[in-house]
């Protein structure tokens, strides 16, 4: 993805929608009982969409609540550069138990299109 350069005309604007897929099943990090760690998780599609539309390889990211450092994988598997702040231990253990494991970046959202135009009542009625 490139932004656009107004003063070249090149390049694209981004449209004001997102749809990606929520951050759930085997995407969200949960504790020995099941129970999710964080109760604001984000998608990594989310995460990689914003990294990938305002940085380039290398740069640096500050994340300064990181809760369970999603942030810095996704940064970390793009080849950014990170920094994350949390002050709870709990989740910067969960955050250390995230950097043993492999990077894995899905590469295409599982999203369903046709849910979503009902959702939103956008186009035609499938």
């Amino acid at each position: 993805m490139s932004a656009f350069n107004l003063q070249q005309g090149i390049g694209k604007i981004g449209a004001n929608v997102w749809v990606l897929p929520l951050c759930n099943g085997k995407e969200r990090l949960k504790d020995e009982k099941g129970k999710k760690v964080h109760s604001t998780q984000k998608s990594i599609e989310l995460l990689k969409r914003v990294i990938l539309t305002s940085t380039n390889e290398g740069d640096l990211i500050l994340d300064p609540i990181a809760g369970t450092g999603r942030t810095g994988y996704v940064a970390k598997a793009l080849k950014r550069n990170f920094v994350m702040i949390e002050i709870n231990p709990k989740y910067v253990e969960w955050i250390k138990k995230r950097f043993e494991k492999p990077l894995k970046i899905i590469d295409k959202p599982q999203v369903n299109e046709r849910k979503i135009q009902q959702y939103l009542n956008l186009g035609n009625k499938p």
